[in-house]
């Protein structure tokens, strides 16, 4: 494990090069977006749902956690609890501090030490479909925690609605249950959840970007990024839905009712 120092910015970094398979500029884009996100508050809504159904007993790290947008969400909500970001992106690092994060690291997660700083609870909030070998990865992550440790994750759903966002984004793959549990088994990991959420979500997606993609191949990266925007908008007329179809699936997720379908996977493991 190598020596971390805080830097001026009141971050961790390490001098370890890391490569991810995710935009340069993916961070800053998604902190412009993210506060007014009905997917990045919904997601958020979610997550805190499992975490109640699933508590972790001690101190959370969230791996590939980029601008620090949920890990904030979640310290607010467990404020009993620390919360550290561990983040590739040192601009995602940045942006967290804006947010008031105090414990963020811009290194591998390799390097950080998970048992002292008492980690029982991790997140990997779409970050799994941007590791090329996904069994390894989680693997060497259980490998660094205590026996019961929790790791939450979320990762997009179905290959069915793959896109040129996918590929713009850097996704080696989308999931779906039966993926999910292979994974489980392949990583020795006990599966304590295993569901989808953005139901409503699943035709919209295949009809507007799923199909025109398949049917005309990729969009210049200027066009996705606008219309990914765009997107993240609920207009005047479809937000009381979209609210009303989100209190569903969280009321089901209160009561652990397994969505059968949805844009998003959220499953919740356990180090055995």
């Amino acid at each position: 494990m190598e020596l971390q120092t805080k830097n001026h910015a009141g971050i961790f970094v390490s001098v370890a090069k890391q490569n991810v398979s995710y935009p340069s500029h993916g961070n800053d884009y998604c902190f412009a977006i993210e506060k007014n996100s009905f997917w990045f508050n919904h997601r958020n809504n979610v997550i805190k749902e499992i975490l109640l159904k699933f508590p972790y007993a001690n101190n959370f790290a969230d791996i590939g956690g980029g601008n620090g947008y949920q890990a904030n969400f979640i310290r607010n909500n467990f404020p009993e609890k620390e919360v550290f970001l561990i983040e590739p992106g040192y601009e995602g690092c940045i942006n967290a501090r804006k947010y008031g994060l105090e414990n963020v690291y811009n290194i591998p997660f390799q390097e950080f030490d998970f048992k002292s700083n008492h980690i029982s609870g991790i997140g990997l909030f779409d970050v799994v479909e941007h590791i090329e070998n996904d069994v390894d990865f989680l693997t060497e992550i259980a490998s660094c925690c205590d026996k019961g440790t929790n790791i939450y994750i979320t990762v997009p759903a179905h290959n069915s609605l793959w896109s040129d966002i996918d590929n713009y984004s850097g996704h080696y793959r989308r999931y779906n249950s039966k993926m999910i549990e292979i994974l489980a088994k392949k990583t020795d990991l006990k599966l304590l959840y295993n569901g989808y959420f953005f139901s409503y979500l699943t035709l919209p997606v295949y009809l507007i970007r799923s199909m025109p993609y398949k049917i005309m191949g990729k969009r210049d990266s200027k066009v996705i990024l606008e219309k990914s925007s765009k997107n993240h908008k609920s207009g005047t007329l479809t937000k009381g839905l979209v609210n009303l179809l989100n209190n569903m699936e969280l009321t089901a997720l209160r009561n652990l009712k397994k969505i059968p379908l949805g844009g998003s996977c959220i499953a919740v493991f356990q180090v055995q």
